[in-house]
């Protein structure tokens, strides 16, 4: 969406000095840095867009924005909570300490400060968590053992929605991190976006269900339905399938297979298959009880 993001300074060294050590804590990488100018840029992951920059505003005089904020995105709560205690260490003042945010989302959790100008920032995590998981913020060791454990909220498999998209989007970077689609090698947003389209064109054959608990996403299931050469009804590939690593092992997955059958059931396809890698045991654990493995070897060609 965006080419660059840039946000104007007095003293640039003490700007600097800050957003380096913010920066770092986020993992994202500086670009370059011109003192003679001065301003300084930061990319994330390797890639040229978007970037983040600072520097002496080009009219002179810098004037913080009452209306403005800059947020940047964290994959766990943890790294939300480092990055806020990093901000005040280095010079920058508390604008709201990190927390959930329910009136966001049901999986919102993040921090608020400015740096040493004035211009106010925010690092947020979408991801789904248990605030109980939260390392800087959850209960002891002990006092977690000590309480009776909550028994599970129901667990519901639909069909996505437009509206579901910042909560969707975590899960399915996560999914293609685990296949190492991530860093230098990560999805093109291109492809992301058009995905994300096509399940939700009803004239496209691609379809999407999430597991949804509490209001939060914590699984997702992408198949597709296609013609068969041995067959006369169609059949349907399961491509994508995860669940948020702190609740596997409670069913989701099955629960999402599941509703994958019952799907293409309804559409007309005769068959249900996927593949995965020989290393994922923890799948395969599932897959085994639910499905046969037939012995196939899959090969491939990128054209």
């Amino acid at each position: 969406m965006f080419s660059h993001v840039f946000v104007g300074v007095t003293d640039f060294d003490r700007a600097l000095a800050f957003y380096s050590a913010l920066m770092a804590t986020l993992g994202i990488e500086p670009r370059f840095c011109d003192r003679d100018r001065p301003w300084a840029g930061w990319q994330s992951g390797g890639r040229a867009r978007p970037f983040f920059l600072i520097g002496r505003p080009y009219e002179g005089e810098h004037a913080p924005g009452n209306s403005q904020m800059v947020a940047f995105l964290a994959p766990s709560r943890a790294l939300v909570d480092k990055a806020y205690a990093v901000a005040v260490a280095s010079g920058g003042t508390s604008e709201g300490a990190p927390g959930p945010r329910p009136e966001y989302h049901a999986s919102y959790y993040g921090a608020y400060f400015r740096d040493p100008d004035g211009n106010k920032l925010c690092v947020a995590c979408h991801a789904y968590e248990r605030a109980s998981e939260s390392p800087a913020h959850g209960p002891s060791e002990g006092a977690a053992a000590a309480r009776p454990a909550r028994a599970a909220p129901r667990v519901t498999v639909r069909t996505v929605t437009r509206e579901d998209y910042a909560h969707w989007r975590p899960l399915w970077d996560g999914y293609n991190a685990f296949y190492g689609r991530v860093g230098e090698t990560a999805l093109p947003d291109a492809i992301t976006t058009r995905t994300w389209e096509r399940f939700l064109d009803p004239a496209e054959r691609v379809h999407a269900l999430v597991a949804v608990e509490e209001g939060s996403i914590v699984g997702l299931a992408h198949y597709l339905h296609h013609r068969s050469t041995t067959r006369l009804h169609d059949v349907c590939y399961l491509q994508d399938l995860f669940t948020v690593p702190e609740m596997r092992g409670r069913g989701i997955g099955r629960l999402l297979i599941e509703a994958v059958y019952a799907a293409a059931k309804r559409e007309g396809s005769s068959r249900v298959y996927w593949q995965t890698q020989s290393g994922n045991t923890a799948g395969r654990a599932l897959y085994d009880k639910v499905a046969g493995h037939h012995g196939f070897i899959v090969y491939s060609q990128e054209l």
